[in-house]
């Protein structure tokens, strides 16, 4: 019987952790192993995470004795996680009442799985209504992907490791661990495994519940973190060193596009200025994305699956993406039935 670990990294949300633990021991797949690990929490979740492991003794708990961030309390779960998968369920969200039932149902029928991914639902902690939905096109579902064979696949992979089961004996075996940066750290992780030629499973089935615009967690404070973004553009492309160069293009523009596309976000949102997008810009190689040939990448419509953000571009930032970057320019020209 599949043994599932959930590693829960808690930093003050007294507010939403009884809905996720919940989510959790309330599930109707029992034989699961619940890592809580708290990082220096100045409200109530301490006293509330031993609440709940006084009244289900599948809960272990951890409590850091300095602040560490996110990804090192996830290591922590890492090395003392007993079970045939692990989940990284962050304590704001919460999962669907059945989702592990299912998951390892999907596993139970797909036993090489290394990574399983699945839907998830963004909500709105203002007034709780979904805002979208992340799931894959229909052809890739139900498919176990590598990286090594089929590069098709890395444009419906989802940023977040919150979405996605890992087998512990992949990331035990191939020493995966979350970098030291406090954002992005899941993004990193995730490629790591891919880089390793994990095998991937898409499941569209929603099962995640993600909080948005928490205004005391990372994502509701994005504007503080651009050097956290460039660390985690660098970083990402190291990791690419070892293949092929048709992948390596790819993963590359896949990196770019994320980079890309999150300070395009910010601009949109009006919380940095056009000045700050050109910064950033130019402290990365840009001239990577020129050599690039339209005609090599054949799945346009998943590279470019930002329409929101980079179709309505203002004036000045289009202007510097057709100056700057002609390939990327005449990629937008492509999908905007233009050329």
């Amino acid at each position: 019987m599949v043994k599932i670990t959930i590693v829960i990294p808690v930093y003050n949300v007294e507010n939403y952790l009884r809905q996720c633990l919940d989510s959790v021991i309330n599930q109707t797949y029992k034989n699961l192993e619940i890592i809580c690990v708290d990082d220096c929490s100045t409200d109530n979740s301490p006293q509330i995470l031993q609440e709940y492991a006084q009244k289900d003794d599948r809960i272990k708990l951890i409590f850091n004795e300095k602040n560490s961030g996110p990804g090192l309390s996830r290591n922590k779960g890492i090395e003392i996680a007993t079970g045939d998968y692990i989940h990284f369920l962050d304590s704001d969200d919460w999962m669907e009442p059945d989702a592990y039932e299912k998951l390892t149902g999907i596993i139970n029928k797909n036993p090489e799985i290394d990574v399983l991914q699945f839907g998830l639902r963004y909500f709105s902690n203002i007034d709780n209504k979904i805002l979208n939905t992340d799931i894959v096109a229909d052809n890739f579902v139900n498919q176990i992907f590598k990286i090594r064979n089929n590069e098709k696949f890395i444009y419906s992979l989802t940023n977040s490791s919150a979405d996605k089961l890992f087998l512990v004996k992949f990331i035990k075996e191939n020493n995966l661990r979350y970098s030291t940066l406090s954002c992005f750290e899941d993004r990193i992780f995730g490629l790591q495994a891919l880089v390793m030629n994990a095998g991937v499973l898409f499941c569209n089935d929603v099962f995640y519940n993600y909080r948005k615009l928490n205004s005391k967690s990372i994502t509701g404070n994005y504007e503080k973190y651009l050097d956290y973004l460039l660390e985690y553009y660098f970083k990402a492309n190291s990791l690419l060193n070892d293949l092929s160069q048709n992948t390596k293009d790819k993963m590359s523009l896949y990196i770019f596009a994320n980079y890309f596309d999150f300070l395009l976000f910010l601009y949109g949102e009006k919380r940095i200025s056009y000045k700050i997008v050109k910064d950033y810009l130019y402290k990365i190689d840009y001239s990577l994305y020129t050599n690039l040939k339209v005609g090599k990448l054949s799945h346009a419509q998943e590279i470019l699956k930002y329409p929101e953000f980079i179709f309505n571009l203002k004036n000045n930032l289009r202007n510097f993406v057709k100056e700057k970057l002609p390939e990327l320019f005449k990629l937008i020209l492509v999908m905007k039935g233009k050329k």
